[in-house]
């Protein structure tokens, strides 16, 4: 009964704005998936590298400095970096005290913060728009081609 009626939807011209909706919908959580891989590999990556830099300084001054004990709660641990390296990029911790707290690291770590928040905030969500805008005229091309391939054989069985 589905097939017949996904038949019925494919088929019918009514519907050409429900199938193009659909394809977009399907097409974007493809490229969705895709965008999120790359950011959760990136988070991953720079992730290991900050908390190594932070191990050292969480290990070094237990309890001496306050402000060395609020940057080991957001990078003491992998998990502890990932969290919030993935809430600073998503606008759900700012990322203004995660840079203050950073400047007790090494110069390398808050420089490879800055890369990253930069990266994240400018080019991933450039990337992103970009994409999804490709995609949708992409599919809309191939809509107006398939209604143009009905339109020529609706036209051939008519001659016919």
């Amino acid at each position: 009964r589905m097939l017949s009626l996904l038949k019925f939807v494919s088929k019918t011209p009514m519907f050409r704005e429900f199938r193009l909706l659909l394809k977009s919908l399907i097409a974007t959580a493809r490229s969705i998936l895709g965008v999120g891989c790359v950011a959760i590999s990136l988070i991953y990556m720079v992730s290991l590298v900050i908390t190594g830099g932070a191990l050292e300084l969480c290990h070094a001054s237990k309890g001496q400095d306050p402000e060395v004990d609020d940057l080991c709660n957001y990078f003491g641990t992998f998990t502890l970096s990932m969290s919030t390296l993935y809430q600073t990029s998503m606008s759900g911790l700012l990322w203004g005290p995660v840079w203050n707290l950073s400047v007790h690291l090494h110069w390398f770590y808050s420089a490879l913060l800055l890369m990253y928040m930069t990266f994240s905030t400018v080019i991933m969500s450039n990337i992103f728009a970009s994409f999804l805008f490709g995609l949708q005229i992409e599919i809309s091309k191939k809509e107006k081609e398939t209604a143009i391939q009905r339109e020529l054989q609706d036209k051939e069985e008519f001659v016919k």
